[in-house]
């Protein structure tokens, strides 16, 4: 698929929102001065907006609405956004919740992908971070509706864990704290009673 824009440009606009909802005026400010910068601002965020709805609609929304075309190039371009988004062994603090929507749903679609090719590994990885979309974006809100589709699906990757079809890496994810399933997730958290 042709895109408009690089993946790395999501993060670019994302950073460039930030910094503008950070402005500030003192009480010295003139009125004037004051809505011409607000005016500025808004235009653009109204840009920034637009190269983010394009690249939503081209990255995400086109292959949500057909996985089957989901290229090997356009999983690249994929995971190159997750990681910036969520670098992997990042800090749950450290996501904003301005893409936590956005990652949640481009690592769905990975996930969806490498089940699919059936590389154990790569699909393992694909398993953490959607679960970790999913408990910082569904569950990170609410306390009366804990949800965990993931649960069985990585319980089930623990028992084939020594059988030589797993990466390090992937091997290291399942390791981490004795496999640990927190409530309900497939996650590298600390159990409660270490």
């Amino acid at each position: 698929m042709t895109y408009t824009y690089p993946p790395e440009e999501y993060i670019r606009q994302l950073k460039a929102y930030n910094e503008l909802e950070k402005m500030t005026f003192s009480p010295e400010d003139s009125r004037e001065y004051i809505l011409a910068k607000l005016e500025e601002r808004s235009a653009k965020k109204r840009v920034i907006a637009d190269v983010a709805n394009t690249m939503i609609r081209e990255y995400i929304e086109t292959f949500e609405k057909d996985p089957e075309a989901l290229t090997g190039e356009d999983v690249e371009k994929l995971e190159s956004i997750s990681e910036q988004l969520f670098p992997d062994g990042g800090l749950v603090g450290d996501i904003g919740a301005t893409d936590l929507g956005i990652f949640y749903r481009i690592t769905k679609l990975l996930l969806g992908y490498w089940r699919k090719q059936g590389d154990l590994s790569r699909y393992i990885l694909a398993l953490n971070r959607t679960s970790l979309g999913h408990m910082v974006l569904i569950n990170g809100h609410t306390y009366a509706s804990q949800t965990f589709p993931y649960q069985e699906e990585g319980l089930a990757l623990a028992s084939r864990l020594n059988t030589g079809e797993l990466s390090e890496k992937a091997r290291t994810k399942l390791l981490l704290n004795d496999i640990t399933v927190v409530p309900g997730t497939f996650l590298l958290c600390k159990r409660p009673w270490h």
